[in-house]
């Protein structure tokens, strides 16, 4: 090989090292905002198990609202149906 040869193959793998440089990070990017996603439905999920664990808010508020989104949305008073998620209470008679 030539002093011209070695310059170019020195070139070309400095262009591909500079190609998996910006691949990497951009894969550490994705993988830092998946981990900030899964950290922020953790959080979701710890609060929804503490609203799960404590009582329900008074007034005859939908529970799988209240529990899973912390929503207190009142159930319609006829069909005793919650209006958000479908959810259908049972009514003693």
């Amino acid at each position: 090989m030539t002093l011209k040869d070695h310059d170019q193959e020195r070139q070309e793998i400095i262009r591909r090292l500079g190609q998996e440089e910006v691949r990497l990070h951009a894969k550490m990017h994705s993988l830092e905002t998946e981990r900030q996603r899964v950290h922020f439905e953790l959080a979701d999920l710890h609060r929804a198990q503490g609203r799960a664990a404590g009582p329900l808010p008074a007034g005859g508020v939908c529970p799988t609202c209240w529990i899973n989104r912390g929503e207190e949305v009142q159930s319609t008073r006829d069909t005793h149906v919650c209006p958000k998620c479908g959810r259908e209470e049972l009514q003693d008679a």
